[in-house]
């Protein structure tokens, strides 16, 4: 069963953890197996927190630890007995690993103390269930002496507002946090992150001491952040200050976590964002974030400048990552970084059980390399190709680019890879446009162009698999979802025959003919100008 803490899953109830060894340490150092696996023995969900908090932050000290022996050539003196057993201690269950995380307050367990917040006017009240209203305050009030005791160092005075960690301090143990429990793992999550919360640090005071905010700051940071909310704002709106709802809402998200975290980690006695959110009815709310292609639409992409080799206005480079990702997309259902990020060696092949079948041809979308990453673990998959793909010469493609490069570069030449975006973006930009800019989508004229972009394949496959009354698991294992009625990796329980028998039924219904890789080569050679830049074949012949 999934857990809420990044790297953990539960079963019966009990946290485990599961941290994947990079496989350059798992290739080095085979005994580690290729993922450290272990129960944190505890039902509970701060205690496995912390628990996991602390694993993985050992976790990537081994990994450096090794690096830095890989490095100098001395992995003889890696010990994976040792390496395993220095991860399980920091698992530990014992009962002097347990006093930090216990309740020091002494508080009766029987008392019941009611805290009720009014959402409208940021007001928190306490209420014990003492019938007495003389006892009912003096159970109130014992009760938020004793959370001061807690907090104030055991002093039993008032909690001392002005000391403490600030809040850009507090905002930076939990970015680091967010970072070792991979929930800030990729490049770009970081960078966004980081720079979302350094907008809530802003607004909350970044010198303030945590301690001293109160439940009106929270609404000062949610009412500012409302102010910026443009209801119409689409995807390519260009940048003035404003932000969709949807932004919005994820900065404030961010900011409840933000207090969240100084909870859990002591800072503070109670958190005074609770229960509040950003309550903005969303337009056409039922309607998904992106839409699918139409057969009319997909009609139109296959007939563009890059499948027709239309005379275009200017030159410009074409790379062969624009003629493959979109059909790619188009028959595996896969994201665009999924797709860009191919390296040659994940284009395989294997036997078909069937007598007198063909090979099984597939690409295998996983995180193996520094530069490869996948959205979730359910991502993590291989997808047959379709028939269609080998038609039109994917294969041959590959086999040919293979010949030239071997098996560790990059399947599409000349794609850059960037930090925060990985692989994907040159296609992305190229196909969806830049703010501002028009994409080829624009150029094919689409008649209703709003939220369909290079994610609406993804839609679109999954759509007219359920047209042709494919199952949902098996839509769910070839596109890379998690299963809504259950939290298994679909993608384990199937074969490759049974996923390249789904991956068939998609039929859109077009005509291909037309569309020849060959032929896009002599219109890439003259950047997508064959009667101005004529003589540019030639040199491309010639060499």
């Amino acid at each position: 069963m999934a857990a809420r803490i990044p790297h953990t899953y539960r079963r019966n109830g009990t946290y485990y953890i599961r941290l994947k060894w990079p496989s350059h340490i798992y290739l080095t150092v085979p005994a580690l197996g290729r993922e450290f696996n272990h129960s944190l023995k505890t039902h509970d969900q701060q205690r496995a927190r912390l628990l996991a908090y602390r694993c993985a932050h050992t976790f990537r000290q081994l990994v450096d630890f090794m690096d830095t022996c890989r490095n100098f050539g001395r992995m003889d003196q890696i010990d994976h007995e040792s390496i395993v057993a220095t991860l399980k201690a920091t698992t530990s269950n014992t009962a002097k690993d347990k006093l930090p995380m216990s309740e020091q307050t002494e508080l009766d367990p029987s008392n019941r103390i009611e805290i009720v917040d009014n959402p409208k006017t940021g007001e928190r009240t306490f209420r014990s269930d003492l019938p007495n209203p003389d006892e009912n305050m003096v159970e109130v009030i014992s009760f938020i002496q004793k959370s001061e005791i807690r907090l104030g160092g055991g002093s039993g005075g008032p909690i001392d507002t002005c000391s403490g960690p600030t809040v850009e301090e507090v905002a930076e143990r939990l970015a680091e946090e967010l970072r070792v429990l991979g929930d800030w793992g990729l490049d770009k999550t970081h960078q966004q992150g980081t720079t979302r919360l350094a907008e809530i640090v802003k607004l909350l005071g970044p010198k303030k001491a945590f301690k001293s905010l109160k439940r009106r700051d929270v609404m000062e940071v949610r009412r500012s952040l409302m102010e910026r909310v443009d209801p119409d704002r689409t995807r390519r709106a260009p940048r003035n200050g404003m932000m969709s709802l949807d932004t919005a809402r994820s900065y404030f998200q961010l900011c409840t976590r933000l207090f969240q975290f100084a909870l859990n980690e002591d800072i503070i006695a109670l958190n005074p964002a609770s229960n509040l959110s950003i309550m903005v009815r969303k337009k056409n709310k039922n309607k998904s974030s992106y839409r699918p292609f139409t057969k009319e639409d997909l009609n139109k992409l296959i007939n563009g400048y890059i499948y027709r080799n239309t005379e275009l206005t200017r030159s410009r480079t074409l790379l062969d990552g624009l003629f493959w990702a979109p059909l790619l997309a188009m028959y595996t259902g896969g994201r665009v970084n999924e797709i860009c990020q191919l390296c040659i060696k994940d284009v395989l092949s294997t036997p078909s059980s069937k007598a007198g079948e063909p090979d099984i041809w597939y690409i295998s979308i996983n995180d193996d390399e520094v530069t490869q990453s996948t959205k979730t673990e359910s991502s993590i998959r291989d997808v047959p190709l379709h028939d269609d793909l080998i038609t039109l010469g994917f294969v041959d493609f590959f086999q040919k680019r293979k010949s030239v490069a071997g098996l560790n570069e990059q399947l599409f030449e000349k794609m850059p890879y960037c930090k925060t975006n990985g692989w994907g973006r040159p296609v992305s930009r190229w196909f969806n446009g830049e703010t501002g800019l028009e994409g080829y989508l624009d150029s094919v004229q689409l008649t209703i162009r709003e939220r369909k972009t290079f994610h609406s394949f993804r839609h679109t496959a999954a759509h007219f698999l359920r047209k042709a009354g494919t199952d949902e698991a098996a839509i769910a294992a070839t596109v890379g979802h998690e299963h809504k009625t259950t939290t298994s990796i679909y993608g384990d329980g199937f074969e490759l025959e049974t996923l390249k028998d789904t991956i068939n039924r998609l039929n859109y219904g077009l005509d291909l003919s037309h569309i020849s890789y060959a032929a896009f080569q002599d219109y890439k050679a003259c950047k997508g100008r064959p009667t101005k830049n004529k003589h540019l074949l030639y040199v491309s012949t010639k060499r």
